[in-house]
């Protein structure tokens, strides 16, 4: 508490982007102004280069989203751009403020603006032209139906974990103060995010109609090849023996996140259901995660 108050970037921007007063506005609006009531979908054209779309990785942070990227990045068919915000510009134009109806009642022509605002801040940070691009950014969680208006084919992959050890690491990670990382400075304030992030998410995704892969993150690291070879059969991708290499390629790509130097050690398990180690510290949390442990069928002890 005493660091986030004497911190001069310890408090979260409640609405910005992802912001908790956002994401309760958002909620509200999903609720009352779910997609079948929009305009017609964005239905993709395979003759518009800006109809195509990405894979989008997302995940609460510390779920597991920078070992999947580095192990798709060892596929030669796949590249992985993390960590940007490609939905920026097309997020302020049509979600932030008062601008939500308009999201709802976009014509084609704005579809194809808004798509087209996309795909070029995707492309300038492109380094090949590999048939898969994964768009990886652990938050776009919150704009699944951001995702769904533009690309409504796009599939996701969609990271899980343990919500108290997801927690538990935001709490202990250090992360740079911005966007939603001031939140992680405060266990409760981290329980209270997951609740309100998950909430938005899985309202988004009782809605959407993209493709979604769960992929849990205990079964990623206790038997990853069978992971990841659910994951290209989902993405329609074989097989490839150099995604087992995944780490000593990693040692050749700048890896811009606070998960760099696990996802660069052999695969451990050491972290599954580290929360027991300080039950009593999350007790006091069960009103927030607790019904998100039983949604996604974790152990309860």
């Amino acid at each position: 508490a005493l660091l986030r108050e004497q911190h001069p970037l310890g408090k979260p921007v409640e609405d910005g982007s992802y912001g908790l007063a956002t994401i309760d506005q958002l909620q509200h609006w999903l609720g009352i102004n779910p997609p079948s009531g929009w305009t017609a979908p964005a239905k993709e054209n395979p003759g518009d280069p800006y109809s195509q779309p990405p894979v989008f990785l997302v995940g609460f942070p510390r779920s597991g989203t920078t070992l999947m990227d580095q192990a798709l990045s060892a596929h030669p068919d796949i590249e992985v751009l993390e960590e940007y915000e490609f939905f920026d510009e097309v997020r302020r134009s049509w979600v932030d403020g008062n601008a939500l109806q308009s999201l709802a009642q976009m014509s084609p022509k704005d579809l194809q603006l808004a798509r087209q605002q996309y795909h070029q801040a995707l492309q300038a940070r492109r380094l090949s032209n590999k048939a898969c691009v994964v768009d990886k950014l652990p938050l776009n969680l919150l704009y699944l139906f951001l995702i769904h208006r533009l690309f409504p084919d796009a599939r996701i992959l969609f990271m899980q974990r343990d919500p108290r050890d997801v927690c538990l690491s935001c709490f202990f990670q250090s992360f740079d103060l911005q966007g939603a990382m001031p939140y992680f400075l405060d266990l409760k304030k981290t329980a209270d995010y997951y609740h309100a992030a998950m909430s938005l998410a899985h309202k988004s995704l009782e809605l959407i109609s993209n493709p979604v892969f769960f992929q849990r993150y205990e079964s990623l690291v206790t038997d990853f090849e069978a992971a990841l070879r659910a994951i290209l059969k989902f993405l329609d991708l074989p097989w490839n023996d150099e995604i087992l290499q995944y780490r000593q390629k990693s040692q050749h790509r700048v890896i811009d996140t606070p998960s760099y130097q696990q996802v660069t050690r052999p695969l451990y398990q050491d972290s599954i259901a580290r929360w027991r180690h300080f039950s009593a510290q999350m007790e006091p949390l069960q009103t927030q995660l607790g019904p998100w442990v039983e949604f996604f069928n974790y152990p309860v002890k």
